[in-house]
């Protein structure tokens, strides 16, 4: 875990042998693949994310949904920020993949059908929020290992240019920090789940 909020989910299995002063093949006795070892990480992670005041928040009727999903969905950001690619992997390889991952969206998709939405609607909603919230905890994490800046943004293809609005609206983005980036984000997805309820 220490090794994955340094260097990223990404690190090579000689990496973590060598943080244990140990060989590469010590590590491979305990988890036959790389995946199974990035599994194991992401089930400790969303466990950490999904704590014990979280999921009693997520599950509390008296509060109203509109809070239970925001709280649901920065406590993903606040953790997921920490650990740098963890985002790729889970929309990579798929938010079912393992127990905690199944835990995490059956509390919202519970959630989401005692409201009304169909099971199918319910999970289309929260694929494109934690999507989102997964992408953007992502460059959370690339800004605060000092990967990623705006001045990147800036200089990528997508800006045509120093003048063009969309320059424009990238810089006005970047001066804006990323969890207040992410709520925007939740705010939005709340906004539109009420029109569909």
């Amino acid at each position: 875990m220490d090794l994955a909020r340094r260097e990223g989910l990404d690190f090579s299995m000689r990496d973590l042998g060598h943080a244990l002063s140990s060989w590469a093949n010590t590590v491979y006795a305990f988890f036959p693949s790389k995946q199974a070892l990035q599994d194991a990480l992401i089930d400790r992670i969303i466990d950490e994310a999904l704590s014990a005041d979280v999921v009693e928040r997520v599950l509390d009727d008296a509060v109203p949904w509109q809070a239970r999903f925001r709280t649901f969905g920065l406590a993903l950001f606040d953790t997921f920020s920490k650990y740098p690619g963890t985002g790729v992997l889970i929309t990579q390889y798929g938010m079912l993949g393992s127990p905690n991952a199944a835990r995490l969206f059956q509390l919202m998709i519970t959630l989401f059908t005692r409201l009304g939405l169909s099971p199918q609607r319910a999970a289309i909603v929260l694929q494109a929020s934690a999507f989102f919230l997964l992408q953007i905890s992502d460059l959370a994490a690339s800004i605060a290992r000092g990967q990623a800046n705006a001045d990147a943004l800036l200089n990528s293809d997508m800006a045509s240019g120093p003048d063009s609005d969309l320059s424009s609206a990238i810089k006005a983005m970047a001066d804006i920090p990323i969890r207040d980036r992410a709520v925007a984000g939740l705010d939005l997805f709340i906004a539109g789940l009420e029109r569909e309820i």
